[in-house]
């Protein structure tokens, strides 16, 4: 009966349209009062096929000629590749593997219960009511203390890996015995069959990726019969994720009939097996976009991986082949090799590691084969770049790309447009020029919603960071700014603070926010709202002379000002390079610019500034000069 109930609630709910389902709790055998809505991303609705596009306006002239645009092997331009995949639906898949590289408590490898010493587990109901196993501790002893790599423009990223799924088998659709506080009975901790899928919808949710695996009731050496049971997985699949697909293949038990099915199944797209893969993966050499191909993993120890790391590294990029391993069950030495890499070679380390699913490395390597890029001159500072990214069968799910663009430093650009495809971006200098990491994928917003929303609810340092980690990955807009703002207020028990620094010239004064200061000091203000989330704002106020009090050989004009397009800063009589900074009335840095020695005018472009007071700074070796811009 109870099966039947929660296939009832899928049905309901996916009749509804909405994004989350509810499930009962069990407690002591009893219906529980608590109820557990997991998140589902919409991934029958990701972007397909997506057009990227980004306006590049520049404070010099450039021509769309001498810009030279191309996909690197590996996304972030990281220069090794580490990829896990873990084998028989594991529950430590989730209490370990996902726990470790998220923050979350860790069970210990061994626990005492009833004079028996065993491993205990946890499940995202468990975790999401504070029901944790007796012993757990963090990774470091840190709650939040996640592990990953950068996007190589300073924002955090973290590991991702691939976790096979039993989709035929009914534990998946096993009720979770939730018992808040219950310390004389630990048996809810024990070890389940395998993963629920309440626990697969999270670890999609923060990019990770799921295979086929075993197949049940099968008959493991009849292709037709293998075929068929697929179908039976992946429906099952796409009932519980509301349409997300699967396409990789982790062989099981060295059974290559998998393997001859599998290509005769086109939604799968790529598999991986030990002894019987015929493909070794050297990221820096692929030519072929791997669709139907057959790569290699290794099945070592937490020491044999850092030695066969270690071995891989000791070679040019270009020669290094993939670091894939398969694993089944995962400890407490896992999570350390996990730190290891982290610390070494991701986010606390050099940044030279790109720790992902096969999935996504291989919708990767596809963009970057197949994706048709075009530059466009708009006008004499002005270009516009498009990317348009390929989807193979209609069911892509990492819809991004990372582009680096020649002959262009950050110093070159004063702002950048995407249109509304791109969901997250972000841009900085490399070598040569500079790299923008693009992300197209639909619901990246309603991704972070949620987790903000999560912790708004349960206010604890490991919510706090996943809020910020997700909001993150928005591009800069109201919207992201809005999210950060209710998670700021929320981490700050009701006052959201914030510090202006901002100067003004002699004879002027600072307004907004409630200030009308024009003396240099320290103010401040407290706005209040309803909401309760009240303001307390910071004003730290420089009060400068004019250009004239300063003793310079230079002038510095501007015209026209106020402006609305575009204005043009004229140095007269400056005989050294100048560097100019663009703060808004709060005291953010807003561009930069420079005008090398010899120059004397410099294009602004204004389109993209809001309507309000700005401050241009301009430094000539120890000399510093202000002027207002007016935006109308």
């Amino acid at each position: 009966m109870k099966t039947k109930i929660t296939v009832l609630l899928f049905a309901l709910f996916l009749m509804g349209g909405g994004k989350a389902i509810s499930q009962k709790y069990i407690t002591n055998s009893k219906t529980s009062t608590q109820t557990y809505v997991p998140y589902i991303y919409q991934w029958g609705q990701e972007v397909q096929n997506p057009v990227a596009e980004i306006i590049l306006h520049c404070n010099t002239h450039v021509s769309v000629d001498s810009l030279n645009i191309s996909i690197p092997f590996l996304k972030y331009n990281k220069s090794w590749l580490f990829m896990l995949t873990q084998d028989d639906c594991k529950q430590a898949a989730f209490c370990l593997t996902w726990a470790a590289m998220n923050g979350k408590p860790l069970c210990p490898s061994s626990y005492v219960v009833n004079n028996t010493s065993c491993q205990l587990y946890y499940n995202i109901q468990q975790l999401m009511a504070g029901d944790i196993p007796p012993g757990a501790s963090y990774l470091s002893s840190r709650a939040g203390n996640t592990l990953g790599f950068t996007d190589g423009c300073g924002n955090d990223l973290r590991f991702n890996f691939t976790t096979t799924v039993d989709a035929e088998n009914s534990y998946m659709n096993a009720n979770i015995v939730v018992d808040s506080g219950n310390t004389n009975n630990y048996f809810r901790f024990f070890m389940k069959s395998g993963l629920v899928w309440e626990n697969v919808l999270e670890m999609l949710n923060y990019g990770n990726s799921i295979a086929f695996h075993d197949l049940t009731n099968a008959s493991v050496h009849d292709t037709a019969d293998l075929i068929s049971h697929y179908i039976i997985a992946h429906d099952s699949i796409k009932l519980h994720t509301l349409g997300r697909t699967c396409k990789v293949l982790a062989e099981p038990n060295g059974n290559i009939d998998y393997v001859k099915a599998a290509f005769n199944y086109d939604t799968i797209e790529l598999m991986t097996a030990q002894d019987d893969a015929n493909t070794l993966l050297y990221p820096f050499q692929v030519t072929t976009d791997l669709n139907k191909g057959l790569l290699k993993r290794y099945f070592l120890e937490p020491e044999a991986i850092k030695t066969k790391v270690l071995q891989e590294l000791a070679k040019p990029k270009e020669q290094r082949e993939a670091v894939h391993i398969g694993v089944h069950g995962t400890d407490s030495t896992w999570a350390e090799l996990f730190l290891w890499l982290n610390n070494n070679y991701g986010k606390d380390g050099n940044d030279s590691l790109w720790f992902t699913s096969l999935e996504e490395y291989y919708e990767y390597n596809y963009f970057r084969l197949h994706s048709t890029i075009t530059k466009t001159q708009i006008n004499d500072s002005t270009i516009k770049i498009s990317a348009t990214l390929p989807s193979r069968y209609g069911h892509f799910y990492y819809p991004s790309l990372t582009l680096n663009v020649s002959g262009l430093q950050t110093s070159n650009i004063s702002s950048i447009q995407t249109n509304d495809t791109v969901k997250g971006f972000s841009y900085g200098n490399y070598s040569g020029g500079i790299m923008m990491n693009i992300n197209c994928r639909n619901h990246l917003y309603d991704n972070a919603q949620h987790y903000t929303q999560q912790y708004l609810q349960h206010n604890d340092t490991s919510n706090y960071q996943d809020a910020l980690y997700f909001v993150g990955q928005l591009k800069d807009n109201p919207q992201k700014q809005a999210l950060l703002n209710s998670i700021n207020c929320k981490y700050t028990n009701g006052a959201y603070d914030t510090v202006i620094n901002a100067s003004i010239c002699n004879g002027g004064a600072f307004t907004g926010f409630g200030f009308n200061a024009d003396t240099t000091g320290t103010y401040v203000q407290y706005l209040h709202t309803v909401e309760g989330c009240d303001s307390i704002i910071t004003l730290n106020l420089t009060c400068l002379n004019g250009l004239n009090d300063v003793r310079s050989n230079y002038n510095v004009s501007l015209s026209p000002n106020p402006a609305q397009n575009s204005t043009k800063l004229t140095i007269e009589g400056a005989k050294e390079k100048a560097d100019i900074e663009l703060y808004d009335i709060q005291g953010r840095k807003r561009a930069t610019y420079v005008l090398n020695k010899g120059q004397k005018d410099l294009i602004i472009n204004c389109e993209n500034l809001h309507q309000g007071i700005y401050t241009l700074r301009v430094i000539i070796g120890k000399q510093v000069s202000n002027r207002k811009l007016v935006i109308e």
